[in-house]
């Protein structure tokens, strides 16, 4: 199973950091998600939108990484936000209930609409 994933930070009129996942996303590019969604979270006042629209296949370890990050990012305004269209990725979140941990929304506008209220409460 080949991992292919890219991390891609845009620096957007509302200064959101925006990693994408495309392809497979297993355990080796976990780690690497990992680091750089721990690193965004440490920061004060980041935001996060992780897009898994063009992903075709995560693992146990990215579900998990993504809902690691959805606790260290909660607390106070929406900084943290996943994109993940109808399919069979959004199925295995419901499926394992980390649906009600991590935020999910189906399309990129909608998740960015989420952490964009920061503004509006700090």
């Amino acid at each position: 199973m080949s991992a292919e994933y890219d991390v891609v930070r845009m620096e957007s009129a509302d200064d959101v950091s925006i990693i994408d996942l495309t392809g497979e996303a297993d355990l080796r590019s976990t780690r690497d998600l990992r680091a750089c969604l721990d690193e965004l979270a440490a920061k004060p006042g980041s935001r996060v939108l992780v897009d898994l629209t063009h992903a075709t296949f995560i693992d146990s370890s990215t579900l998990g990484a993504l809902a690691f990050s959805a606790k260290a990012f909660a607390g106070g305004a929406p900084r943290f936000a996943v994109v993940c269209p109808p399919g069979d990725i959004h199925e295995m979140f419901e499926l394992t209930a980390l649906d009600r941990i991590v935020p999910l929304y189906d399309t990129r506008d909608e998740a960015l609409a989420s952490i964009a209220e920061v503004r509006d409460h700090g």
